[in-house]
């Protein structure tokens, strides 16, 4: 027998987002946080911001682990529109996490792929609707008025949808951060969560 244990959301003390800042129309706040390597896709986060035409910041925070894999990414960066700025800013620890994210608009991730993705969650319960790829178990975020996961051979589809982000006022992006809270909490209040990894643990230690 087979059985899999769900991945367990942070505890509730930490999953408190900051008090959300004013999203201003005509721009957008973005944040890109998790490993530098190939698999985050970075440099497939910064290609689409070249083909944006509105201002447009992106911070990234993360461990650098494959110095080649930056050092193209810098390359890109150099080459970036003047509307555009990005900066390098930290490394994160865990429980600083959902604070850093509450201080942006939108979450930037168009990964190769997750199993789950921690920081995703955190970035709901920060209340930053998602920019992120359709392979990871986060889908149909639209519907749902959270975000886009959107397929990384239309790279052109994340550009459109950052500028569809940056067009919102702060009230109409508000009611999407709002969204983005609410599943995140629904998640991490999901009491067959914990019940189900405790099932498994028991049958695991026989």
């Amino acid at each position: 027998r087979v059985r899999i244990a769900p991945n367990l959301p942070p505890l509730a003390e930490n999953a408190v987002g900051s008090e959300r800042l004013l999203k201003q129309r005509g721009a957008l706040r973005l944040v890109f946080l998790s490993r530098i390597s190939p698999m985050k896709n970075l440099r497939g986060a910064l290609r689409a911001l070249t083909t944006v035409t509105v201002p447009t910041t992106l911070d990234i925070y993360g461990m650098i682990e494959d110095r080649d894999y930056w050092s193209a990414c810098e390359r890109l960066i150099q080459q970036m529109p003047a509307h555009v700025r990005v900066r390098y800013r930290s490394v994160v620890q865990p429980e600083e996490v959902i604070t850093v994210l509450s201080g942006y608009d939108a979450f930037l991730l168009p990964s190769l792929g997750e199993n789950f993705g921690h920081v995703i969650l955190e970035a709901l319960l920060a209340g930053c609707p998602l920019l992120i790829s359709d392979r990871t178990p986060w889908r149909d975020l639209a519907a749902q008025g959270i975000g886009f996961d959107l397929p990384l051979g239309q790279p052109a589809r994340f550009g459109e949808a950052i500028e569809q982000f940056a067009a919102m006022d702060n009230a109409e992006f508000r009611t999407w951060s709002q969204r983005a809270r609410q599943a995140g909490l629904r998640y991490c209040h999901n009491e067959d969560l914990a019940r189900t990894v405790r099932e498994v643990l028991i049958t695991a230690i026989g």
